[in-house]
């Protein structure tokens, strides 16, 4: 027997990371946003040379054997929750973070050593993703999410009828 839907008021602490609207246009950022950090964990490991330990030994990233798996680990685990719209919230805050790590410690010193144009040219995908990940953030999952789901199924959203 499910449990009657509950004001989103009355709900348990941390069920509110989970609210989200159902926006179509958020499905769209998950999957830009996903994809691309998916892509950048899976690398790391089929790459270590040049997008792993060795990218990491390169910029002097502390204990690189440590910490590029760690990273990658990471960039895939959350980057498949934002493509399940699972945990959104929750899921985007490490991918915040590592962009605004790789921003801080390997982007802005090739724009001060290099100049405006290359910096510019190497900061614009970690600036994009930075605000889309906020976006998300804001926003949470969206349409199609697993978070929308779970937020109707606990919730008297107005969308769903009383049980008579």
């Amino acid at each position: 027997m499910n449990a009657p839907p509950v004001a989103p008021d009355e709900l348990p602490p941390g069920y509110s990371l989970l609210s989200t609207e159902d926006r179509g246009e958020v499905i769209l950022i998950r999957i830009l946003v996903g994809w691309i950090f998916l892509s950048q964990g899976v690398q790391r490991f089929l790459f270590p040379e040049t997008r792993g330990s060795g990218l990491f030994e390169h910029h002097r990233i502390p204990l690189p054997e440590l910490s590029a798996p760690v990273v990658g680990g990471f960039e895939i685990v959350c980057a498949l929750l934002v493509l399940a719209g699972l945990g959104v919230r929750i899921a985007i805050f490490p991918l915040i973070t590592l962009g605004f790590l790789s921003i801080t410690r390997v982007k802005l010193p090739i724009l001060l050593s290099q100049g405006f144009w290359p910096g510019v040219n190497v900061l614009r995908v970690d600036v994009a993703l930075l605000l889309c990940g906020f976006y998300l953030m804001w926003v949470g999952g969206g349409k199609g999410s697993m978070d929308l789901r779970i937020w109707r199924a606990v919730t008297d959203d107005g969308t769903r009828e009383d049980a008579a």
